[in-house]
């Protein structure tokens, strides 16, 4: 028969084998659950995802809210040198391209200017809650618009928070944006024009705006230590690097507008045109271009001139690319001065 000692010591050699035992059951029954709950998860995050679950969502966030309209900022309308300007906007090596021309342009002379302009690019709350109230509205058998996909890292700001602008949306979405916002409004708004977006990006004449290749001057929007950033590009503010920044993170230019140089490249009215001439309406084409201006976080510095911009196929949308409204005045209305509302 054991002795005491004896007992004492195999139950103390078995305490180690207990606890090792234990702790693979403990590690087993983790895993056991994270198996279990990863398809729950996984499906739980697919649901979130479509447009019945942020259905759900934007009743809970404005059913009982005022609707998000954009704010705006009244310009006051002027002429200006529109376009690729040699000794204005050649810019480190960059020269405007060949056959493409600048020309004075008048606002004043338009039929039917835009006075205001948003003072941001449309947000991804302004937009949600557009399409909310299309799906709410639309009659049955119309088929319904979709949420937009989210911008890259938008997890960083929780899920479909409203102060980034709206991304992956193509020029017809935007022009059903101002449609529906003239419908809730009872006034006219629109995409600006390439004419008009160039001038107010400009500021011509305000205190503080320069004439050169940028509104602030002739330097590239880099990050410099010691200085704030310009604006969201490539190798322009490391907070943001390679990711879309909240709408108005940078200083506006002299007409109180942000964002204007770098963010997303922002849908215009105009077809796209290499020799910056107006298009001739009569030759319409459906396959047509429109242009896009401002450039955006995954573009280099250099492409944030005022004067550059590109062509994108109306049908076509990613996530730099989004828009910024402006507002239609009767002429008896336009405004002598900026002032925001």
């Amino acid at each position: 028969m054991a002795s005491e000692a004896e007992l004492a010591y195999l139950k103390s050699a078995r305490r180690p084998a207990l606890a090792r035992v234990a702790g693979l059951w403990t590690v087993a029954l983790l895993l056991a659950g994270l198996l279990v709950q990863y398809p729950i998860r996984h499906a739980t995050a697919e649901w979130l995802a479509t447009d019945e679950a942020q259905d759900i969502v934007m009743t809970l966030r404005w059913g009982w809210r005022s609707p998000p309209i954009p704010r705006t900022v009244d310009i006051p309308l002027g002429e200006f040198d529109y376009g690729c300007k040699p000794g204005r906007d050649d810019k480190e090596a960059i020269k405007c391209r060949p056959g493409e021309t600048w020309r004075r342009v008048d606002l004043r002379q338009m039929s039917e200017p835009c006075t205001a302009f948003g003072q941001f690019e449309v947000t991804l709350a302004e937009y949600d809650y557009a399409v909310w109230q299309r799906r709410r509205t639309l009659s049955k058998g119309v088929v319904k618009p979709s949420y937009p996909e989210l911008a890259p890292d938008v997890s960083d700001w929780n899920w479909r928070t409203g102060d980034i602008p709206v991304v992956n949306v193509s020029h017809d979405d935007a022009t059903a944006y101002t449609e529906w916002l003239g419908e809730l409004t009872g006034r006219t708004w629109r995409l600006p024009t390439e004419e008009e977006w160039e001038y107010v990006a400009r500021a011509p004449g305000r205190p503080g705006s320069q004439e050169a290749a940028f509104w602030w001057g002739p330097e590239l929007p880099k990050e410099r230590p010691g200085r704030p950033p310009r604006a969201n590009c490539v190798g322009c503010d490391s907070r943001f690097a390679h990711r879309i920044a909240p709408a108005g993170s940078y200083a506006p230019n002299p007409f109180g507008l942000h964002d204007t140089a770098g963010s997303v490249w922002e849908w215009t009215l105009s077809a796209y045109m290499s020799d910056k001439l107006p298009a001739d309406p009569k030759a319409a084409d459906p396959d047509r271009s429109y242009v896009l201006r401002g450039g955006s976080w995954g573009s280099y510095p250099k492409e944030l001139r005022v004067s550059v911009g590109a062509d994108f196929h109306p049908d076509d949308w990613t996530n730099n690319v989004g828009f910024r409204v402006c507002r239609v005045s009767p002429p008896e209305s336009q405004p002598a001065g900026a002032a925001g509302r």
